[in-house]
């Protein structure tokens, strides 16, 4: 069977290369080359009519940008460095960070399939930026450029403000300006969410009948052991029927070293559980667990799966914005976040080889808790390769 996926993935780095070869003159590397630049007035016409309609509407909501801002900078910072200490502590606990790239599984998670990320990332990303071109103009900050980048086949897109006008401009300002691009994400990705939850949800059940499927067996789990594998039907857990509604309360009900037995509809599967990861007085299969939709009428086929492809883009628009909204506020050296650090720090101390020392500091420690958190995705990526090999 064709891979549809895979196929449109190819044409798009054939046209990558192509435009690439048409743009080169025009196209600058940064980062050592890594990083593709490529650089247009795209927006920027536009963000300063929609500004000028209200320029004080703008300028207030950066300001409700930067006190969300903080408290996702602190939130994020949070977790990451609860998450990475986990890691080092427990090798086998759950990384609180993933690779959302697609072909790349998530546990628990749909498929991640190309045209959703592609179509996610320019999305998430003109949100993002234009976002940042419009309180720029609100502040009165030039916009030099804006254009795309790309660091190999992964696309981003940029604007430049003018440096030296912006650091004319008050800290107020220049947060607001920094934060717009994350908040802007943020606020679009539960408005994608509401989209997902309560406006597609609702036709697709009407016309589906709704099972849960396993969709991941972790390696050597008791599931494993027990002979499960990946698209097993669950129907019942300890003679417990199992629904949407209940399955997490009976899951998170298990306890270590505990008989249970998986119902499907051609077979019974007996385990014993072990100890979760993360807590080892819950019970753990190992296993993660979706919803499989079928229609209920033949003639109904067709509508589903046009439903249930718009729902998961939407899940993944809503994915992609939360992820990349708060991943941008870590206090971590030149995305929005370092830069928000870094002034809020000049608030508190006027001496700049301090504050220089502090910034440093908390961003070592920030990449440093994102890299431990991102091992385990490095280790089963050259696991991968050695199996390959």
């Amino acid at each position: 069977m064709v891979n549809y996926d895979l196929v449109l993935f190819g044409v798009f780095i054939v046209l990558l290369v192509a435009f690439y070869i048409k743009k080169r003159k025009k196209i600058q590397f940064q980062a050592f080359g890594l990083i593709a630049m490529y650089r247009t007035k795209l927006g920027i016409n536009l963000s300063k009519k929609i500004v000028r309609k209200s320029p004080a509407f703008f300028r207030y909501a950066g300001y409700i940008g930067i006190v969300v801002g903080f408290i996702g900078m602190i939130a994020m910072f949070y977790i990451l460095l609860r998450g990475g200490i986990n890691i080092f502590l427990n090798p086998e606990a759950a990384p609180v960070v993933a690779p959302v790239l697609p072909f790349v599984k998530i546990p628990g998670l749909p498929p991640l399939l190309f045209t959703y990320w592609i179509l996610g990332i320019f999305v998430v990303a003109a949100i993002h930026e234009f976002s940042h071109a419009l309180l720029s103009v609100a502040h009165k900050v030039k916009v030099k450029s804006s254009g795309f980048a790309f660091f190999g086949p992964i696309p981003a897109a940029f604007v430049e403000p003018d440096e030296k006008q912006l650091q004319k401009r008050s800290k107020s300002a220049q947060l607001s300006i920094f934060a717009a691009g994350p908040f802007a994400n943020i606020i679009t990705g539960i408005i994608f969410f509401v989209i997902f939850a309560f406006l597609l949800s609702p036709p697709i059940l009407a016309i589906a009948d709704v099972s849960l499927k396993i969709s991941d067996v972790v390696e050597d789990s008791p599931a494993e052991v027990a002979g499960i594998e990946e698209g097993v039907i669950i129907q019942k857990i300890n003679g417990i029927k199992t629904t949407r509604e209940n399955i997490v309360s009976i899951i998170s009900e298990l306890k270590p070293d505990e008989t249970l037995t998986i119902e499907s509809p051609s077979k019974t599967f007996t385990l014993k559980t072990g100890k979760h990861p993360e807590n080892e007085t819950r019970g753990y299969i190992g296993i993660s667990i979706e919803t499989q939709l079928d229609a209920k009428e033949e003639g109904d086929k067709t509508k589903l799966n046009a439903l249930i492809w718009i729902q998961r883009l939407f899940f993944w628009l809503f994915v992609l914005s939360l992820g990349i909204g708060l991943f941008n506020l870590l206090p971590l050296g030149p995305i929005d976040g370092g830069k928000m650090l870094f002034i809020a720090l000049t608030y508190f101390s006027k001496n700049e080889t301090v504050v220089k020392r502090i910034f440093t500091f908390i961003s070592f420690i920030s990449l440093l808790a994102l890299i431990i958190s991102f091992s385990p995705w490095i280790f089963k990526f050259f696991g991968f390769l050695g199996r390959i090999g």
